[in-house]
Order: C-alpha cells, then structure tokens, then sequence
C-alpha cells in the first residue's frame, strides 16, 4: 500500500495546454502581419514591441497563456525603457489589460483595444481562435 502510495506520489504531472487561441492585430498597420497563439500551447507569456517610429516610447503588447485556467490575459502598456540587445522591458506604463476565456476563443468571438499613443488611434483587434483552426488558415 505504501508503495502504490509513494508511486502515485511520484508520477509526472499532466501539463495543461490551452483549449483555444487568438490572433491580434493592430491598426494602423498591414492587416497580414499579426500575432496568432493557436491552442495547445503550454503555460508562459510572450511579449512584442511595436515601434511606431524609431523614438521611445513604443507600443507594447504582452500575452500571457494561462492552461490551468483556461484563459489568456493580455495587457498592452507603453515601453519607455528597454534594454536594446535584450529586447528586455525595463519600465512601461499599462494602459490597458483584458482577459479572455475559452468561450471568447471557442466562439471566434473578436474584441478591440484602442490607446491614444503620440497623437493617434491604435487598435489591436484581438480575435478568438478555436481549437479546430490554425493561424495559418487566414484567421
């Protein structure tokens, strides 16, 4: 008993993968360049800087997946201090966070972040991706 115990103690985890994915946009900006997660992915973030001109500050997107949940949470700030080799964020401004849950992705549902950056309008158009599609299909 105690070795069935010990055993059970001692199988290896099941890792949680997301059930759906998403894929962002951001306009201004060409339409065919996006950022697409597709389901199946294991837990950890990703984070991309989006320089609208040479000049700090830059627009920054963060998305982190989280398995367990089943949801991914995405925060879009502005970088005012990063290390250049490294592409490490050393200090931002959040403007705005969202979380999306597999009913948004499953149900290819699509919601719009705005943010006034340097005088314009930005938008990232972050659409839901189910389970069944890869971002390679066009979404």
């Amino acid at each position: 008993m105690a070795t069935a115990l010990l055993l059970a103690a001692c199988a290896p985890e099941e890792v949680k993968l997301m059930e759906f994915g998403l894929s962002i946009s951001l306009s201004p900006g060409d339409p065919t360049d996006r950022l697409c997660y597709e389901a199946g992915r294991d837990e950890g973030g990703q984070g991309t800087i989006f320089e609208i001109d040479e000049e700090l500050p830059h627009l920054f997107l963060y998305q982190e997946a989280a398995p367990e949940d089943q949801v991914y949470r995405v925060r879009v700030s502005v970088v005012t201090e990063y290390e250049e080799e490294t592409r490490m964020v050393k200090s931002e401004e959040l403007l705005e966070q969202r979380t999306y849950d597999r009913a948004f992705g499953e149900g290819r549902n699509e919601d719009s972040i705005s943010v006034d950056f340097k005088g314009e309008q930005h938008t990232f158009t972050i659409r839901g991706l189910p389970a069944s599609e890869r971002c390679d299909d066009g979404t």
